[in-house]
C-alpha cells in the first residue's frame, strides 16, 4: 500500500491507524476498529507505541493561527472547514478557534450561515467521466447492509451500487474503483470524495486519491 499524501509505501496496519486517528477517533474506537473490521489486534500500548512512531500527538499540538488563517483561506469553500484541517492537513484546532477566524476572514458568509442562508456553490464539469463522486450509504449498516456507490459528475450516470461486507474497508471500495476502470475502459481525472464532518467517515478516499490522473 501507499501513502495518498507523500506516495511512500506503508503497511495496512500503519494506513488504518493513521486513517482513523485524523479522524478523531479515541484510541479506544481505534483499536476496536482495528479488530472488529480489519481483523487486527493490538493492544492500548501497542497503539500508543505506534502512534509515537509515526509521530502522532494529540495534546499539546495546536496548529499558529497564522497556519490557520492560511488554509483557512485557501479550504473557504469546501464543506466542513474544521474536519477538512484534520483530515487533509493534520492541523489541529478547536472548534471555537475555527469558528473565531471564519467570522474574522468572511463575516458575510458567518452571518448566513447562523441564519441558515447558505450560498448554494456552482458546480461545473466539462463532460462525460472527467469527475467521478464517490460515497458510502450506511443507513442500512446495523441491518447488514454497507452500501457504496458512484456517479459520473457530468451525466449522473451511476456507475456502481454496491452492497458489500463493509464500506469503510479501503481495498473494497479499490476494488470497485478497478473493476468500473475495467468495464469503462478509462478513469476520470479526479475522484470526488463527499466529506461530512458528521458522518467523519470516508476512507474510500485514501485509496482513490492515489489513482487521480
Amino acid at each position: 500500500m501507499f501513502c495518498p499524501e507523500c506516495g511512500s509505501a506503508v503497511n495496512k496496519e500503519e494506513l488504518l491507524i493513521c486513517y482513523y486517528f485524523h479522524r478523531g477517533f479515541s484510541y479506544s474506537s481505534i483499536i476496536s476498529f482495528l479488530n472488529k473490521r480489519h481483523d487486527i489486534e493490538i493492544s492500548l500500548r501497542t497503539l500508543q507505541n505506534r502512534l509515537s512512531e509515526y509521530g502522532l500527538k494529540r495534546r499539546g499540538t495546536d496548529t499558529p493561527d497564522a497556519v490557520i488563517y492560511e488554509v483557512i483561506e485557501r479550504e473557504l469553500d469546501g464543506p466542513g472547514c474544521r474536519h477538512c484541517l484534520r483530515i487533509k492537513y493534520g492541523i489541529q484546532t478547536s472548534r471555537n478557534n475555527v469558528e473565531r477566524i471564519l467570522r474574522d476572514i468572511d463575516p458575510e458568509g458567518t452571518a448566513l450561515r447562523r441564519a441558515h442562508r447558505l450560498r448554494r456553490r456552482s458546480y461545473t464539469n466539462p463532460g462525460p467521466n472527467y469527475a467521478w463522486h464517490v460515497d458510502g450509504y450506511d443507513k442500512l449498516k446495523p441491518y447488514g447492509f454497507p452500501i457504496h456507490g458512484c456517479v459520473d459528475g457530468f451525466s449522473r450516470r451511476l456507475l456502481w451500487l454496491k452492497v458489500c461486507r463493509t464500506n469503510n474497508d479501503p481495498s473494497y471500495v479499490a476494488s470497485f474503483f478497478y473493476e468500473c476502470v475495467q468495464t469503462t475502459n478509462g478513469c476520470p481525472r479526479p475522484v470526488a470524495q463527499l466529506t461530512v464532518a458528521k458522518r467523519g467517515h470516508g476512507s474510500d478516499a485514501m485509496l482513490l486519491s492515489c489513482t487521480r490522473k
